[in-house]
């Protein structure tokens, strides 16, 4: 995703997301961006995961921010704004912050498939079980919660998927 907001007064600011995706052209033009930043007014904002590798950590000019997974009493304060406080919930509660170790995406993802597979039942802030939490399953990691959501699509969808994968 690429976005950028422009205004006279302030910098420029350009905001990319998930470069650990980026092909080798989108890199390239990122270098030579990168190049020209001690000297533009322009703020670059990007995230990636740990295993994107760049070359601009000795740049003077150049900021690393890690985020960390939530801490317990974050994660149970996002899935209680997510999740709502019906008491059944609490089983839940706990078994997603253990599995997920607080990973926010993870998190959600797993809310999203808990849901769509009608586990939870009710609204964003009002949800329910619909089944005891010991029959939940949380998959191993985000990877396989998307695998998931895909296999549930109908076979038209799955196809067009495909056909965008090959794309890319």
């Amino acid at each position: 995703h690429l976005l950028v907001l422009e205004s006279r007064a302030q910098p420029v600011v350009v905001i990319l997301d998930d470069l650990h995706w980026v092909d080798s052209e989108t890199q390239a033009f990122l270098d030579a961006l990168v190049e020209t930043l001690a000297n533009a007014r322009i703020l670059l904002l990007v995230n990636y995961r740990p295993e994107y590798r760049h070359g601009w950590g000795n740049k003077t000019y150049y900021r690393e921010v890690q985020l960390a997974p939530l801490q317990r009493e974050h994660a149970d304060a996002l899935l209680a704004s997510l999740l709502g406080s019906d008491p059944s919930l609490a089983p839940l509660t706990a078994l997603l912050i253990e599995k997920t170790e607080g990973n926010p995406l993870f998190l959600e993802e797993c809310l999203r498939g808990f849901v769509e597979s009608n586990a939870l039942v009710g609204k964003r802030g009002a949800y329910r079980l619909a089944a005891s939490a010991s029959h939940l399953r949380v998959p191993a990691s985000v990877h396989a919660i998307i695998a998931a959501r895909i296999d549930r699509l109908a076979p038209e969808d799955k196809a067009v998927l495909q056909v965008a994968a090959v794309i890319g």
